[in-house]
């Protein structure tokens, strides 16, 4: 199975707490601690899954409808390649761009949001 990482650091949908743009940052912060053998669950990650960092969708600060826009082209080019995309945003709102893109690839479409 091919996938890619996907940051969309866009959080113009907050209006109280801004700071989810940072969240694509975050995890690749955090992606450095990966290691080829994880012995606690008894796992080769790299083995079962080729992941590439595909970089983040340029957003379009102040500007939601443009936003969308991007997100939707880049995501069609994704999802038309038959590769998943493990999407890592700012905030929920870009939830809804990412949806259109995978419809048009899928058909309708029922999401499964996990939030942390």
């Amino acid at each position: 199975m091919r996938a890619l990482f996907v940051g969309i650091p866009f959080d113009d949908g907050t209006t109280f707490r801004t700071g989810p743009r940072f969240g694509p940052r975050a995890v690749r912060e955090a992606s450095r601690l990966l290691r080829p053998y994880n012995p606690i669950i008894d796992v080769k990650p790299f083995q079962k899954l080729g992941m590439v960092d595909y970089g983040d969708v340029d957003v379009v600060p102040g500007y939601i409808e443009d936003t969308y826009d991007r997100i939707e082209k880049a995501l069609n080019r994704i999802f038309s390649a038959g590769i998943v995309p493990a999407i890592c945003g700012g905030d929920h709102s870009i939830t809804l761009p990412v949806l259109r893109a995978a419809a048009k690839k899928y058909g309708a479409l029922f999401a499964l949001l996990f939030y942390v």
